[in-house]
């Protein structure tokens, strides 16, 4: 089986791709955008309003527990700002 067709049984079930496949795409993205400083901290949300715009992390969950992160992703923050991305990725295709 190619490497991309086994990565894409992955999408959506909770399985992550094979650990260092993982690791090896979130370097890329955490390199690529973490220079980014477009953008602001939104101000009419208080509980995203008290968190700096730095750091910058990345952190990707497997349903087994599985976990990959870069950067800074050990604070704590809101998911608010996120949150619709997984309520929207949760439903089935109408």
């Amino acid at each position: 089986m190619r490497q991309d067709a086994a990565d894409d049984a992955a999408i959506s079930t909770g399985r992550l791709p094979a650990p260092e496949r993982v690791a090896g795409a979130m370097d890329k993205a955490h390199e690529r955008f973490r220079g980014v400083a477009e953008g602001k901290v939104p101000d009419y949300i208080p509980s995203l309003a008290r968190v700096p715009a730095r750091p910058y992390g990345l952190c990707v969950a497997g349903v087994a527990g599985q976990l990959c992160d870069r950067g800074g992703s050990v604070p704590g923050f809101s998911i608010q700002g996120i949150a619709k991305a997984f309520v929207f990725a949760s439903q089935p295709y109408a």
